[in-house]
């Protein structure tokens, strides 16, 4: 007895032939899989197909006919597929440009829905090897005999013949299956074809199963020949059209981008030249709002010129000695913000937030040196949100004793200070948001009480006018 022995990634071996020199030739075999284990699980039970040798050459040709159409087939999906793969990347592209076009969108659940479609079709028709052994296992014609529970089989023969067993296995979750051919001469024992398909093999089955039919119908093709494929024509002008709608909405997008970014520079400068206008014909009760960035605005009142009686009477409660009254002409009007800083302005302008009380962008901003608040301010400017001539700045002491008092000669702007500002007995010992106490009469809150302020000059023991 003959042992001929398959090596692929589990073993298969077919033991055969015993045969004699008288016609007709017995011949007797096992079909057993050789596992990595070395175990023989025995094929029992599969039928064994015996064609006569000038059966087999129509039959080869036949059932290469629907190898090549089903490798077109795939070849066509695959084609099909990348194109529209290909579309959808184009389509992403578009998209993180950054416009909003619901065209694209739309664009891509019809392809994404396509590809769906179409990949669901090609699992539904099978792998290149299930399909191709199913078609070569339909055209056999009956079979001859079935292995016994041993995989045993025994057969007789005239004439060269080919033989042709199909078995599967369960191992898991996963089905194997295996396909033997072999052709066997009637003279002696000589096996002169033979080919194991196996969709648990490292060798490309399809490829050997194609081989062999196509040397036996004198078929010259190789299988590379039906591996590729032009996008199909459906397909090609449905990427045609779709390119078309994609390319004109995303140029529709960039010209009502452009118009309204037209649009917003015209408001912009509008608005701009309404802030110019309001700046130099301010009035006393007048708010005026700039935005610091995109994301923050603040609100400045109006100061007038004017002249005030700086500092306090001696006989003032709480009066120093370094405040004695002199008398401050303020030459120019200026605005003055009409809250102090927040956290919420001073961290969109500068990214950050020192402050050691949180919880609310309305409270007033603390732990800021002076150098800070310089380099806030700088930004401010460089921002160029004033018209020409005009600038963020600190207020000097005297500008900001003229806006606090607002008119006023008393020690406060208003007659109690417990509703004009936050101090240690009403605080809860923390910082409160901004401008819920008591405006003074020009419209500036929390100049009393609540954190101290940074002006732009130095203390002196004399006011230099």
């Amino acid at each position: 007895m003959k042992h001929l022995l398959f090596t692929f990634l589990i073993p298969v071996l077919l033991s055969s032939i015993i045969g004699c020199s008288k016609k007709p030739l017995t011949i007797n075999g096992q079909i057993f899989v050789v596992t990595q284990s070395r175990e023989n699980i025995k094929m029992g039970l599969i039928p064994v197909h015996v064609i006569p040798d000038q059966a087999f050459k129509p039959l080869a040709s036949e059932v290469l006919i629907k190898i090549q159409v089903q490798l077109r087939e795939q070849a066509q999906r695959e084609a099909d597929g990348t194109a529209r793969t290909l579309f959808i990347h184009e389509l992403t592209a578009m998209e993180n440009l950054g416009f909003n076009i619901s065209e694209l969108t739309k664009l891509r659940k019809e392809a994404v829905g396509d590809l769906a479609s179409k990949h669901l079709k090609s699992i539904a028709a099978g792998n290149d090897f299930d399909r191709a052994t199913k078609a070569f296992i339909d055209a056999l014609p009956q079979f001859i005999t079935r292995t016994d529970a041993d995989g045993r089989f025994s057969a007789e023969i005239q004439a060269p013949v080919w033989m042709v067993a199909y078995g599967e296995r369960s191992v898991g979750s996963k089905q194997e299956k295996y396909t033997w051919i072999i052709r066997h001469e009637i003279s002696g024992e000589k096996l002169s074809e033979q080919a194991l398909l196996s969709n648990d093999s490292n060798v490309d089955s399809i490829e050997e199963l194609y081989a062999l039919l196509a040397r036996q119908a004198g078929v010259s093709q190789s299988i590379e020949d039906f591996k590729t494929a032009k996008v199909s024509s459906d397909y090609s002008n449905w990427l045609e059209g779709a390119r078309i709608r994609a390319n004109m909405a995303l140029d529709k997008a960039k010209r009502l981008a452009e118009t309204e970014k037209a649009e917003q520079a015209r408001l912009a400068k509008e608005t701009k030249d309404k802030r110019i206008q309001q700046i130099g014909q301010g009035a006393i009760g007048t708010l005026l709002e700039i935005p610091l960035t995109n994301t923050s605005i603040a609100k400045f009142c109006f100061i007038p010129s004017g002249t005030f009686t700086m500092g306090s009477p001696s006989d003032e409660s709480g009066h120093s000695s370094i405040e004695d009254q002199v008398q401050v002409t303020i030459t120019k009007s200026f605005w003055l913000g009409q809250t102090e800083v927040t956290q919420g302005q001073w961290e969109a302008v500068t990214g950050g937030n020192p402050s050691y009380f949180s919880g609310s962008d309305r409270l007033p901003v603390e732990y800021v040196r002076w150098d800070d608040v310089q380099a806030f301010i700088g930004k401010l400017n460089e921002s160029k949100m004033l018209p020409a001539g005009w600038k963020f700045a600190l207020p000097t002491e005297a500008q900001w004793e003229y806006a606090c008092r607002a008119g006023s000669k008393g020690p406060y702007h208003g007659s109690k200070l417990d509703e004009i500002g936050w101090h240690y007995g009403n605080s809860d010992r923390k910082t409160q948001a901004v401008a819920r106490k008591q405006a003074n009469a020009w419209g500036l809150y929390d100049m009393h009480g609540s954190v101290w302020e940074w002006c732009a000059d130095w203390y002196g023991v004399k006011l230099l006018v």
